[in-house]
């Protein structure tokens, strides 16, 4: 087994972890305002700089906009604002692509589920044959 040198994840890394989670998790819903930089230092004990840069983070993924003067909200969940920085989010700290695939089980679950419930018997002969489709496809994996 190889040794590897440990890495210590950055303060800010922590704060937009957490700040992801409240989001990611419905803690803090669409349209709502979250706290004041001011504030969110504050409660996590930490810089406005350190929160400004996790609120960035968060705004390049679309997760949050930011208003000039009001302040920061929380965006609507919304497919493509969502899926499409999924690419960028791998190099914005070492776990991007475990927190890809967080994500990915976070969303396709439920919308899978939904899929199966609205399809008709066609759709669902579909979505098995998809899903065989891909068992085959992991089993091939190394």
């Amino acid at each position: 087994m190889a040794i590897y040198k440990i890495s210590r994840e950055s303060i800010s890394d922590q704060v937009f972890g957490q700040m992801k989670e409240l989001i990611l998790e419905g803690e803090w819903k669409p349209g709502e305002k979250i706290p004041s930089e001011n504030e969110l230092a504050q409660q996590f004990g930490v810089s406005r700089v350190t929160v400004r840069n996790a609120l960035q983070k968060l705004s390049a993924l679309e997760l949050l906009e930011t208003r000039f003067g009001e302040g920061s909200f929380v965006r609507s969940p919304d497919a493509a604002a969502m899926l499409s920085p999924l690419v960028s989010a791998a190099y914005i700290n070492d776990k991007g692509l475990e927190e890809i695939l967080q994500l990915r089980s976070m969303i396709e679950g439920p919308v899978c589920k939904e899929a199966c419930r609205r399809a008709d018997d066609a759709g669902k002969a579909e979505l098995a044959d998809i899903f065989r489709r891909m068992r085959q496809a992991r089993d091939y994996l190394p």
